[in-house]
């Protein structure tokens, strides 16, 4: 089985679509996620959708032309979902990267009390931790994803960040 020159050329693509998507998460040790993820919907949410939608299309009616109708529609119904989520993910992640790596960052003083503290493993056995912190200048929560344990709920934190070019809130370690 020979792969063509335009499969070839859709994986390389996706290949560098995962690897920057990647680099986003990893970009910096403290990223606030909430607003990446609302712009990601905001500003890719159609484009995404549509995207999903034709690969999905493609792998159920083009690749499995010898199966049946219904046999297609519940391949269709069940690749849509992963495909959204990876699609979501991470082009996410090519936010991130944007604002870490383009444009100009400002510093900004994140201060506020620890409301709530949640370990997050993944499948190799890392942590990672998600606070929630109450900022009582702007009168908001900010849930900010950190590499490092120590954190309880009560405590203050205080950390200068930097706003990226797309205005996400990110800092690498001291």
């Amino acid at each position: 089985m020979s792969i063509s020159k335009s499969k070839k050329i859709y994986i390389g693509l996706l290949i560098v679509f995962i690897i920057v998507g990647t680099y986003g998460y990893y970009s910096a040790d403290f990223i606030v996620l909430d607003k990446p993820f609302e712009m990601t919907v905001k500003w890719l949410g159609v484009p995404l959708l549509c995207a999903s939608l034709i690969f999905t299309y493609h792998i159920a009616f083009k690749e499995n032309k010898h199966k049946k109708l219904w046999q297609k529609l519940i391949i269709l119904i069940s690749f849509l979902l992963p495909v959204n989520v990876f699609l979501f993910g991470y082009s996410t992640g090519w936010l991130l990267t944007l604002n870490t790596l383009f444009g100009k960052s400002t510093l900004q003083h994140i201060s506020g009390k620890i409301i709530h503290v949640q370990e997050q493993k993944n499948k190799f056995g890392n942590s990672s931790y998600q606070l929630q912190i109450y900022r009582l200048t702007d009168s908001d929560t900010l849930k900010i994803e950190v590499p490092t344990g120590g954190f309880s709920p009560g405590q203050t934190f205080d950390r200068k960040m930097k706003v990226g070019s797309l205005g996400f809130i990110y800092d690498s370690k001291e």
